[in-house]
């Protein structure tokens, strides 16, 4: 059951979010991600023009269908890349989107850039190389400022390998941000703050919303504080 237009499950219910448990974390992703204004408002605003000038990328799908990608047009195509990690928008208003559609654009470039240049299997070759052509040997790397390259031999035992490029990876990152960065997913609470984030829209109060988090005090201090940390996660997940 659905509480609006933007088919948010009415957060009283727990069951009205179905099966979480089988969710992958690209749709727990999707979820957050969906309840942002500024992805409903891009959306919305670049659909139609992308349904008429985008009919193969989409595949005939109208706006209206799982699957339809928005693009926006100029410069508006990078806030896909830029501030959403999406090659395209999908319909926000849709929970259950094909895992093609949701898969953040950084993932979808880079995980297949696993290349073995012993097989002629262009699935393995990475976007970049499909698309200019690339010889299969040759392999030309695009890093941002935050990103590192290794190579590694395959005739020579790679344990030792391992060791350098961790020691490498450490170095570099400590130079890069003072410290080794960790960052721990609380995958347990996700659906505690969905369901705040759910409750807020809903015009549920502060202490309404601290009732979904039993283990802290009830307090509309607590509800203030959990849609905080779940308001996070929409633009930071």
């Amino acid at each position: 059951m659905t509480t609006n237009r933007w088919g948010i499950p009415d957060w009283r219910d727990a069951s009205a979010y179905g099966h979480v448990e089988k969710w992958t974390v690209d749709r727990w992703r999707w979820e957050f991600f969906r309840r942002r204004d500024d992805l409903r408002e891009f959306f919305d605003r670049w659909k139609d023009a992308t349904h008429h000038v985008s009919l193969v990328v989409n595949q005939g799908l109208d706006p209206e269908c799982a699957g339809f990608l928005a693009f926006g047009e100029g410069a508006e195509k990078r806030t896909c890349f830029r501030e959403f990690d999406y090659a395209g928008v999908p319909n926000p208003r849709i929970s259950d989107q094909p895992s093609g559609a949701i898969i953040p654009f950084d993932k979808l470039i880079y995980r297949t850039r696993f290349l073995d240049p012993a097989k002629a299997d262009r699935r393995r070759r990475g976007v970049l190389e499909v698309v200019n052509e690339l010889e299969e040997t040759r392999f030309d790397l695009f890093l941002k400022p935050n990103e590192l390259a290794i190579k590694f031999d395959l005739n020579a035992p790679l344990n030792p390998q391992i060791e350098i490029a961790r020691e490498a990876l450490r170095n570099k990152q400590k130079r890069l941000h003072g410290r080794l960065v960790r960052r721990v997913k609380h995958q347990a609470k996700w659906f505690d703050y969905l369901r705040t984030l759910d409750a807020r829209e809903a015009k549920a109060s502060w202490s309404e919303i601290a009732s979904l988090h039993p283990e802290t005090a009830q307090t509309a201090q607590t509800g203030r504080d959990k849609w905080r940390q779940a308001d996070a996660l929409r633009f930071n997940f």
